[in-house]
């Protein structure tokens, strides 16, 4: 089962990077390319959360977008500008009061290439900082994706809250 779903994941990866590849061979694919990209936003959530195989995963997401397009689009755009804001801010904040520039002191063919430790330091600093960035990032767009892939859900399909089983009677003795 969760052979399956990975094989399936992997898929429907590739399926979807090889279809947004084709149109950005194109001017009019270009233009298509937020329209299939939110389309298929949700590919990966029908794959692990309901259990569909690639190609039933990416009919279920153009399903759940159908009529919801915009909305999704202004969700995902607020959200990349707030997080950009908030991570990004600090990374901008530290190159300028440290006056890295975006040139890579270390490895050249030279060894480091004369740049001095601070330099190397601030680099590697940044690096990091980067690196953090695009991992946190990464992951709160994908909760983002998971938390609408469930709004999408419930409005398809209104929530039916289990019913409460009918209080008993204590047992008489």
């Amino acid at each position: 089962m969760t052979l399956h779903r990975l094989v399936s994941l992997i898929l429907v990866n590739v399926l979807t990077t090889v279809v947004l590849l084709l149109l950005g061979c194109s001017i009019l694919g270009i233009l298509a390319i937020p329209y299939v990209f939110i389309g298929l936003s949700f590919t990966e959530q029908a794959v692990l959360i309901e259990g569909r195989g690639s190609i039933a995963a990416i009919r279920r997401s153009w399903q759940l977008v159908e009529g919801h397009r915009w909305r999704i689009f202004v969700c995902g755009a607020a959200v990349s500008a707030i997080i950009r804001l908030v991570i990004s801010g600090p990374i901008y904040l530290f190159h300028w009061l440290t006056g890295a520039d975006s040139g890579n002191p270390l490895p050249h063919e030279g060894g480091f290439g004369g740049a001095d430790t601070t330099t190397q330091f601030v680099w590697l600093a940044g690096q990091g900082i980067e690196v953090f960035e695009t991992t946190f990032l990464s992951s709160l767009f994908l909760i983002l994706l998971t938390v609408l892939y469930f709004d999408l859900r419930a409005r398809e399909a209104p929530y039916q809250m289990p019913s409460r089983p009918s209080p008993t009677a204590p047992p008489s003795e």
